[in-house]
């Protein structure tokens, strides 16, 4: 898969923002808006590495309308950069709902 600095996620299944061997590294920041209309929703954000994984953040809740920003401003920048070469981390994103429906956010990342 391509690296696509814009995504619309809507679902609770874990989606490859970034693919093992695009060599997308030393992300400046990481935008995730909850799109929801009703529901507060749950962020899973971490690197996997042959089945291995390193969270960024787990359950983090992000309510109806709020958006996170991770940048160099608080502190995040440091922990964006990381090895995507082949065979090496890919970044993934899973969302969870506290309503019934899916969840729903937007994912813009900036190079």
């Amino acid at each position: 898969m391509a690296f696509t600095a814009y995504q619309n996620i809507t679902s609770a299944v874990a989606v490859e923002l970034i693919a093992s061997g695009e060599r997308v590294s030393n992300i400046k920041s990481i935008l995730i808006a909850n799109t929801h209309a009703t529901s507060d929703i749950y962020v899973d954000l971490y690197l996997d590495l042959h089945s291995r994984t390193y969270y960024f953040m787990k359950g983090y809740m992000l309510k109806k309308g709020e958006t996170l920003i991770l940048n160099e401003h608080n502190g995040w920048s440091k922990h964006l950069a990381f090895n995507n070469d082949k065979d090496q981390y890919a970044l993934i994103l899973k969302l969870g709902s506290t309503g019934t429906a899916a969840p729903s956010a937007d994912v813009m990342i900036k190079r």
